[in-house]
């Protein structure tokens, strides 16, 4: 008698995975191994009490492997073993990493929202940002982007879609997408301003408002579902340096030795939307944090969050931000230097084709 009472659905939120799982046998000790993607992550031995032993924490043991290696979704099986028995639960079973307990299931969300949490976003005109999506079912989806914009010489916005095909991604994998209001600008028809846009996949949709202002910094994070994306902050920021050495005195001159300097960033966010507010302050604690110096690169510097102060009120007249300290985790620091100007004035033409 080698049982596991657990029956996970196809696809399963980490942060719903039950505390724990009983396991019933007749065995003196049972060995319990965690499978992710037919490897085993970890490995246990449990003795039972009364027939059952109880395997706590699936949830850590999930998420610490899939931070490990940045990845949001795995296969997963759980795996006991006596002397005689062996058993094992179904072997086409998808975690999904989250953070936060949501009280859909994961199937009704993955078939209704990609990866995130945001409601709409803001993001400056000469920015990018990245979407992801995982189906859960094969079959053909139509990708399209519904535009608002304002034309030039018109006093109102008109709308235009941009039909981007059709695609049939596989079931259980993360699809992902670059969004960039330049390159959905490049390629409406109609002559204006765009203000902002919706893209659509499938029965997906996420707005996005264009902004002219650019933002003062720029983090790359992991999300709440261990997706990458970007921080716009509009904000004001501090330098707070500290300085210290020792002195000694040979022969009546004075000489300084232990130089130590620490440099840390006070920053504090304009007013925020209250869900805003309360997503940022959440995207803040990733357990990867970037300062992007440039976009079109795919990485940044990597600092530290070390302090966040966040007090957030929902209330009509709240004036929401948020202060943050944060420290380079190697002593670099980005420089204010401006590009030099272009030297050339004509286009270059090579000699042989």
């Amino acid at each position: 008698m080698l049982t596991i009472s657990f029956s996970p659905s196809t696809f399963t939120f980490s942060s719903s995975l039950p505390k724990r799982i009983p396991i019933r046998t007749d065995a003196q000790s049972v060995v319990v191994s965690v499978l992710c993607s037919g490897s085993a992550v970890f490995q246990t031995t449990l003795y039972p009490f009364n027939n059952y032993a109880y395997l706590y924490d699936l949830r850590s043991i999930l998420e610490n492997y899939l931070t490990k290696f940045n990845r949001s979704i795995t296969k997963f099986q759980i795996k006991a073993q006596t002397a005689s028995e062996t058993a094992l639960t179904k072997d086409d079973r998808i975690v999904v990493f989250a953070k936060f307990y949501l009280e859909w299931s994961a199937q009704v969300f993955l078939q209704s929202n990609f990866l995130t949490t945001a409601k709409v976003y803001l993001i400056p005109r000469s920015a990018i940002q990245f979407l992801y999506f995982i189906p859960t079912a094969s079959g053909t989806i139509r990708k399209y982007t519904d535009c608002l914009i304002m034309e030039n010489g018109k006093s109102a916005p008109s709308l235009e879609t941009i039909d981007e095909g059709t695609n049939t991604p596989s079931m259980g994998t993360t699809q992902s997408l670059d969004v960039s209001p330049e390159y959905i600008s490049s390629r409406l028809k109609t002559k204006g301003k765009l203000l902002s846009f919706t893209v659509h996949r499938g029965a997906l949709a996420k707005t996005f408002y264009v902004i002219d202002k650019q933002p003062n910094i720029i983090l790359s994070v992991y999300n709440e579902f261990m997706q990458y994306e970007y921080i716009f902050l509009y904000c004001t920021t501090k330098r707070i340096t500290n300085f210290e050495r020792s002195t000694a005195v040979c022969n009546g001159e004075t000489s300084f030795y232990d130089d130590t300097t620490d440099s840390e960033f006070e920053v504090e966010t304009s007013m925020l939307q209250y869900d805003d507010a309360v997503r940022i302050s959440t995207l803040l604690l990733s357990h990867s944090v970037s300062l992007v110096t440039d976009i079109n690169e795919d990485y940044g510097l990597p600092i530290i969050i070390t302090d966040l102060t966040s007090e957030i009120s929902d209330a009509d007249n709240a004036t929401n931000s948020i202060k943050f300290k944060y420290k380079f985790t190697d002593n670099i620091f980005p420089a204010n230097v401006p590009s030099p100007a272009n030297v050339f004035t004509s286009q270059y033409t090579p000699p042989f084709d």
